[in-house]
């Protein structure tokens, strides 16, 4: 096993890498995944005063879709450090050991033309119990793996998505009536009737209200119709947050009993009911996303707040899917080559690198495109209005044209500089039937996007559906190319790219699903900032405002 290389250049050096390699490195991999799915969870903020600490992780306050796109993130970015260092840390620390033995050797000195270096198996095993073990006790090696974990909890709005839904809730309005039935909790002694005018009663009532609702969720009085349930020991923090909050709210019951106030005491009062209010929508925040709820514009009405879905990025969910497709697909073409299939896959790692790239930026663009005219055709409401097939087709057929030319014009431009010399009719034969199968997968992806609920039977059907639809069509589309470039001995290619087509209808199922997910469920509660039916301002800009009044949230 230790015979089977796979050839690697680093300028003038060739790094030769076993089958042995290749197990560890899978075997590394794992290690480190493993390792990152607890470390994920770790937060990486530090926590302002009184705020629900014990609640305030990842994994509690995260919806499941938006926690698994910043953990994939999260997990591509600790993949890529350990395969890179796997692959040339070897270079790296044979450089860093002869500057240790020879301080005052030239720098610019390099090796002989045609060197080639074995690298070990054990390399990627010991590289990976590093990262798990010594890199986290270091200051130095723990910065990179923090930086990026910082960077996916951000793009996952972890911790922002739940002080963002609390910053929603102080700016959304609150009907009043809806409170009128208000019981207070049995503790509460001064009770406000609904009608009362002060500014005080009104924002005593509020916080009572959602603390009600809250402690319904905590007990298990309450369970969100969409949401996750959660068992005795899962809603403990959440309890332990809910006691801590009646404290506050049985201090300063007593303070507002108190008639004769100064004006000064009356003032610091009213602050502290403010700076409660925001508490308690905090509360409820990080509870509404520990019990995983879609749908939180109803969440948000069963409290009394007006709501409106949130706009969510198309590009974020389809760069991490098309990310996570790439290195499967570098990971199974370098294991071929391994295997000695070299007919198949390009003669490099670079090379494969580089094919690959051009793959998924097909499927990328494609689907990038169709699902961005999917939305703007769902956002004018013409399958609402056009429910019938006929009216579908009309909709349908655009939107696959264009994905077809995003990808025939992504080919036609990356491969221009290699194929074109040898003649455009190769060209023209490899970008128009290549980019059949990433059109028909976008299609696809725009047809699961039309379903309203998720259920395992229908969303395995759809994968296999979509799976061995690509496979067939860029096998033929393989086919087609090689006859018209009579090529010999086409099938062994016709199979590889069937199966790159398979794995590819795989990503592109988990991707439809993943922003099905997002349209209809990782809805935001927000105040009436409407222009002509659209939001305002934009996700980003109410962003900037959670990080402009992110110190007022807190008690």
């Amino acid at each position: 096993m230790d015979t089977i290389l796979v050839d690697l250049t680093i300028g003038p050096v060739k790094f030769q890498y076993s089958l042995m390699f290749m197990i560890f490195l899978f075997i590394g991999w794992l290690t480190v995944l493993f390792h990152s799915r607890d470390n994920f969870d770790q937060p990486t903020y530090e926590l302002a005063a009184n705020e629900p600490a014990s609640i305030m992780v990842p994994r509690f306050f995260s919806s499941n879709n938006l926690y698994l796109r910043g953990f994939l993130i999260y997990l591509t970015g600790m993949t890529g450090i350990y395969v890179a260092l796997s692959l040339a840390g070897e270079a790296l620390v044979k450089g860093i050991l002869a500057v240790f033995e020879d301080p005052t050797m030239n720098v610019t000195d390099q090796p002989a033309s045609g060197n080639s270096i074995v690298v070990p198996s054990q390399w990627p095993l010991v590289l990976a119990l590093a990262m798990v073990g010594l890199a986290p006790k270091i200051t130095g090696l723990r910065a990179p793996e923090l930086l990026l974990r910082r960077f996916s909890h951000r793009i996952a709005l972890i911790p922002a998505y739940a002080k963002y839904l609390a910053f929603e809730m102080q700016e959304a309005p609150f009907d009043s009536r809806f409170s009128g039935d208000l019981k207070y909790p049995s503790f509460i002694h001064y009770r406000p009737v609904s009608g009362a005018a002060a500014a005080a009663d009104q924002a005593w009532r509020k916080t009572c209200m959602i603390f009600n609702h809250v402690k319904g969720l905590a007990d298990g009085v309450v369970v969100p119709r969409s949401g996750h349930p959660l068992d005795a020991g899962q809603r403990a923090p959440i309890q332990k947050e809910v006691q801590v909050f009646s404290s506050v709210l049985r201090d300063l019951d007593g303070k507002l009993q108190v008639a004769t106030l100064s004006d000064e005491e009356r003032a610091d009062l009213e602050t502290q009911l403010q700076q409660l209010l925001l508490r308690v929508y905090l509360l409820a925040a990080c509870t509404i996303m520990a019990f995983e709820v879609r749908d939180i514009p109803t969440e948000m009405q069963e409290m009394g707040f007006a709501e409106i879905p949130a706009t969510i990025p198309t590009l974020m969910p389809i760069m991490m899917v098309f990310g996570l497709l790439f290195f499967v697909l570098i990971i199974g073409n370098s294991t071929l080559a391994a295997l000695g299939f070299q007919e198949l896959v390009p003669p490099s790692f670079l090379l494969i690198c580089l094919s690959t790239f051009y793959l998924v930026s097909s499927y990328g663009t494609a689907t990038f495109t169709a699902i961005t005219l999917y939305r703007r055709r769902e956002h004018q409401g013409y399958w609402r209005n056009n429910p019938q097939w006929a009216g579908s087709f009309t909709a349908f057929f655009p939107i696959g044209v264009c994905a077809y030319v995003s990808s025939l014009l992504v080919l036609s431009i990356m491969l221009f500089p290699i194929l074109a010399p040898q003649g455009l009719d190769k060209l023209v034969n490899f970008a128009t039937f290549r980019s059949i199968s990433p059109a028909v997968g976008a299609l696809l992806a725009c047809g699961w996007l039309k379903r309203n609920a998720f259920q395992w039977p229908s969303f395995v059907k759809f994968l296999a559906t979509t799976s061995t639809t690509l496979a067939a069509i860029a096998g033929f589309a393989s086919f087609l190319i090689s006859a018209l470039n009579n090529e010999p001995y086409p099938l062994p290619p016709i199979v590889f790219d069937a199966a790159q087509g398979l794995i590819s209808g795989l990503a592109i199922g988990f991707l439809a699903e993943v922003t099905r997910a997002y349209l209809t469920k990782a809805s935001i509660p927000s105040g009436l900032h409407r222009h002509q039916g659209a939001l305002t301002p934009t996700t980003s800009g109410a962003l900037e405002g959670v990080a402009t009044t992110g110190g007022r949230i807190g008690f």
